[in-house]
């Protein structure tokens, strides 16, 4: 729906598009030239590589300046390169060159990230660039591709039937859905509080001091609108959840190599979210991965629904990581695991 690959990160930018913290390995990458360095992918699109034109350089720096000399022959401030004076045209001249030569440097980056597939797509430059343009310079090698056409259907005799179905009237029936009890909502908010604080813990090289745990229960139970006097209550849940010997493990050491909070996967064709996903050095170097559902009351964690829920979280990353050990867990706001 956006014209665009700059339209589209502009969506981004302004908080429009919903993108999840992190991606499936199957998901599309939207990437720099500079960005990808070093990647491989089967298809790379090269988009919009028929860019416009630039307009001439302004308040710009030239230095002459050899390598095999100590200093610079010569250095000099312009307004702009379209209005250098003719003294320093060698100087433009070098500069432009210099460019030229950066931007084929991007193109070699961007076309030796295609492994079998390598395509350009362009949007028609109002002022073009031959110098520049990527579009231009591969017409002559690339092949060009066109969409299959639909043939239109032959003509038929008479005049048309037209079916259109009708869906029944909408009867609208209201539904007295109980009201949350007073205990239920400071549950759900202490819940809130703790999982926040267990994310800021459980970052990659977050490791949280004593200290540092205190203060950052009293910004969670502010975060979710807890009054002062609840901090300490989610500060001792989350610390018997990141000490407890069973659960420890997945929140720092040297046997954590990933983890992720919130992680988007998809199951069935719905999105589900895991509250952790953590991968764990094996013994004899087989990792393994971690599905983890927070369950602060220990009798949500007897739940078969619960359980259920895990047990699709657990195929959703089997499915992503096929061969690879997937195991998962509820936790409990005393720190105990209980596996699925």
């Amino acid at each position: 729906r956006l014209l665009s690959v700059y339209a589209f990160v502009r969506e981004l930018r302004a908080g429009r598009v919903v993108a999840g913290a992190a991606a499936p390995s199957q998901a599309v990458q939207l990437l720099t030239v500079h960005g990808a360095k070093g990647l491989e992918a089967r298809a790379v699109v090269i988009a919009d590589s028929d860019r416009a034109a630039r307009p001439a350089e302004r308040a710009t720096v030239l230095v002459d300046w050899a390598v095999e000399q100590a200093a610079p022959r010569c250095v000099a401030f312009v307004k702009s390169i379209a209005s250098a004076p003719p003294s320093l045209a060698a100087m433009v001249e070098a500069e432009v060159r210099a460019g030229q030569r950066e931007a084929l440097n991007g193109l070699y980056v961007a076309m030796t990230r295609a492994r079998e597939w390598l395509v350009f797509s362009h949007n028609e430059a109002r002022t073009p660039d031959p110098q520049r343009s990527w579009w231009q310079r591969s017409q002559p090698w690339a092949e060009p591709w066109a969409p299959a056409r639909h043939t239109a259907a032959p003509p038929t005799t008479g005049a048309p039937t037209v079916n259109v179905p009708t869906l029944p009237a909408l009867r609208w029936q209201a539904t007295v859905l109980p009201a949350p009890s007073a205990r239920d909502a400071a549950a759900a908010q202490l819940g809130q509080a703790v999982h926040r604080l267990l994310e800021w813990a459980g970052r990659p090289g977050a490791v949280l001091s004593p200290v540092e745990l205190v203060a950052a229960s009293s910004a969670s139970a502010a975060a979710v609108g807890l009054a002062p006097a609840d901090a300490p209550r989610v500060h001792d849940v989350a610390r018997q959840v990141l000490t407890s010997p069973a659960c420890a493990r997945f929140f720092a050491g040297p046997a954590l190599l990933w983890a992720g909070n919130e992680v988007p996967v998809s199951e069935a064709g719905e999105v589900l979210r895991i509250d952790r996903l953590v991968l764990l050095a094996g013994d004899r170097g087989r990792n393994t991965w971690w599905v983890l559902d927070y369950k602060l009351q220990a009798a949500q964690a007897s739940l078969p629904s619960y359980r259920e829920q895990v047990r699709r979280y657990m195929a959703a990353v089997l499915a992503l990581q096929p061969g690879d050990a997937v195991r998962g867990a509820l936790i409990t706001g005393q720190g105990a695991l209980i596996e699925v």
